[in-house]
């Protein structure tokens, strides 16, 4: 069983664009509500936009240079699985 991305992610800017689409893998919920699962995400890099009200674009410009050395093949991809358990709120 598979269940896509729905937590919130937001508090630290980084991991919001390292992490921003991904799946759970083996999610459970205990008797007690404690939630367990695999982060799992595989990096590969879409085209960023530049925000012209964003004061700062390096995310975007080296998000778009990624993007470029995957379509090169100089840069692989690879993934991360990650444990994730948290304690569900009524």
């Amino acid at each position: 069983m598979q269940t896509h991305g729905g937590f919130c992610i937001q508090e630290d800017r980084n991991l919001a664009y390292a992490i921003e689409h991904f799946t759970v893998l083996n999610p459970h919920v205990d008797k007690n509500g404690k939630f367990t699962g695999l982060l799992y995400d595989k990096y590969d890099f879409e085209p960023m936009k530049y925000n012209t009200n964003y004061t700062n674009n390096v995310t975007t410009f080296f998000n778009n240079e990624a993007v470029k050395l995957h379509n090169d093949g100089q840069l692989e991809y690879y993934y991360i699985l990650a444990p994730i358990k948290f304690q569900m709120e009524d």
